[in-house]
């Protein structure tokens, strides 16, 4: 199985190997994230816009009711002779919301739909605030007749009711579209907290399976280098030390060891060589020895006959002395009996 990764049996090449998955993880989490947050980004860029949109009708519609409110209370008032200040005020306030609001909501759009809806919008304001500024304050001044009021008042109604219509359907049309903009952005955080979750599964697993096999080559590799170091500690030197064949950590550590082996092998063989030295020596010494006992015996046998020889000639010596003494005696003895003859 660990053959496979022949070109990782550097420890350094598989923590390279690990490192660089965990980087592309990364990116691939920082790309998904980015991608995804994009997509939320459109969507809710898309919400927002619908949402200010939809501000816009809803501050329309809130000042296209108070200014024919107003209208119609100044029309009910009209005996007062002129338009409150504070309602003319209103009246004002309301116009410039409407003409502000609706350019901005025709800068807005997106459609061509949306575009002729807030387009009928605009061209129906300045009828009806012409109608209620500028007639409805000339018939109140004036003190027209209820005819003239009635006309005015279809006027606004016309204008104001097609207005309200057209801003009802605006409305709508921007509720709609925030409810499914709110749904996309929904939509895609979930898509992009599958796809994170997806993508740190996949790196969790593809890690962890490297980080087990490369767990278990490691400890295989130096369990197989320990018990090799034990063998030769114990002094079995013909063991083989594993990995030599091999270029990274574990090889070089295999050299060592093979260094290591190779020198209890050479002092095994001075030793060995040292002891059969010594064993000749002793048998040298004990041969040396036992000549010279040998030499010894002889001497001594040698000396022992050559005493017994010259204690021999020394007696022999000695019965030869006495038998001259006697010889001498009696050669005295005879020359004295001659003389006396």
């Amino acid at each position: 199985m660990f053959a496979k990764f022949k070109a990782l049996e550097s420890i350094k090449a598989k923590f390279i190997a690990v490192t660089a998955i965990a980087i592309v993880a990364a990116a691939s989490l920082a790309a998904n994230s980015w991608w995804a947050n994009s997509k939320v980004a459109s969507a809710v860029h898309e919400a927002e816009l619908d949402v200010q949109k939809l501000e816009l009708v809803v501050a329309m519609e809130k000042a296209n009711l108070e200014m024919v409110l107003m209208a119609m209370d100044s029309i009910i008032d009209k005996d007062e002779g002129f338009i409150q200040p504070e309602r003319v005020e209103i009246i004002a306030e309301s116009v410039e919301t409407l003409r502000t609001s609706s350019a901005r909501l025709l800068e807005l759009a997106s459609s061509t739909e949306e575009r002729q809806t807030i387009t009928s919008i605009i061209e129906a304001i300045e009828p009806l605030a012409q109608g209620i500024q500028v007639d409805l304050a000339a018939l109140i001044e004036r003190n027209a007749p209820q005819e003239a009021f009635t006309a005015i008042d279809d006027v606004i109604d016309e204008f104001g009711e097609s207005m309200t219509v057209s801003l009802d359907a605006l409305e709508h049309e921007f509720s709609e579209l925030t409810h499914k903009a709110n749904a996309k952005v929904q939509d895609a955080a979930s898509a992009s907290d599958i796809a994170n979750a997806a993508v740190f599964g996949v790196a969790v697993v593809i890690l962890g399976a490297l980080s087990f096999v490369f767990g278990r080559m490691i400890v295989s590799q130096i369990a197989t280098m320990s018990s090799a170091m034990r063998e030769l500690a114990d002094g079995n030197n013909e063991t083989e030390v594993p990995y030599l064949d091999q270029k990274a950590e574990m090889g070089q550590m295999a050299q060592a060891v093979e260094v290591f082996k190779q020198n209890a092998l050479m002092r095994a063989k001075l030793e060995a060589e040292q002891v059969k030295k010594r064993e000749a020596d002793e048998k040298r010494a004990r041969e040396v020895e036992a000549l010279i006992g040998e030499f010894d015996g002889t001497a001594k046998r040698s000396l022992s006959g050559v005493n017994a020889s010259a204690e021999q000639m020394k007696s022999s010596a000695t019965s030869m002395t006495s038998i001259s003494d006697e010889t001498s005696q009696r050669s005295s003895s005879v020359a004295a009996a001659a003389e006396q003859a």
